[in-house]
């Protein structure tokens, strides 16, 4: 599992992470389970196939709120139990958009 948050997030935006999980029943339900346990709102979802093997996804979730702040820190440390791998890709504001 690896996991590289970027030092550059904001209170007021909003964050872009990428995860893959297993192909099982209910593994990306758990994924946003624990992002709406720990009261993040998801604006999108989406889904790409890895080309590399079959049957696997990455997942582009656009989060509300601050993955830096001690409730963002949490909840990336119980998504890294449920994603083979997950990473934050980028920060943006409303006022970036």
């Amino acid at each position: 599992k690896s996991f590289a948050p970027e030092s550059t997030s904001k209170k007021d935006g909003k964050f872009i992470m990428m995860f893959t999980v297993d192909d099982k029943a209910g593994a990306l339900v758990k994924v946003l389970s624990v992002i709406s346990e720990f009261g993040f709102n998801m604006q999108a979802l989406r889904s790409r196939p890895v080309k590399e093997k079959a049957w696997q996804y990455y997942s582009y979730a656009e989060i509300e709120g601050d993955d830096a702040s001690p409730r963002g820190i949490g909840m990336l440390y119980e998504l890294k139990k449920q994603c083979e791998t997950i990473k934050i890709v980028g920060h943006y504001s409303e006022s970036e958009v």
